[in-house]
């Protein structure tokens, strides 16, 4: 594959992140990673919201997101998908 192929294939493209339990410097740079990749981040969670990024399961929008069944990821993903994504190794978010 292409370095170009790759850069314009984001695959965030389409999903919607809000984020909780997650410090505001490290929030400011998962949001960027976030952006680069495709995706949307709200500050709200809402039926908009595919995917809630949380490093706390105290908080209210995780309380929220798991009634929604809204799928639930750790910063640590966000990151591993940035790195693959800037090295470009290729990686898939469909079920294998």
């Amino acid at each position: 594959m292409s370095h170009r192929h790759l850069k314009s294939n984001k695959p965030f493209k389409g999903l919607t992140f809000s984020l909780t339990g997650v410090k505001f410097d490290f929030r400011s740079e998962l949001s960027n990673e976030i952006q680069q990749l495709g995706g949307i981040v709200k500050e709200t969670l809402d039926k908009s919201t595919t995917h809630l990024i949380a490093k706390s399961k105290t908080s209210a929008k995780f309380k929220a997101a798991v009634m929604l069944k809204i799928p639930i990821l750790f910063p640590a993903f966000v990151k591993e998908c940035y790195e693959n994504f800037i090295s470009n190794s290729p990686f898939s978010l469909e079920k294998p």
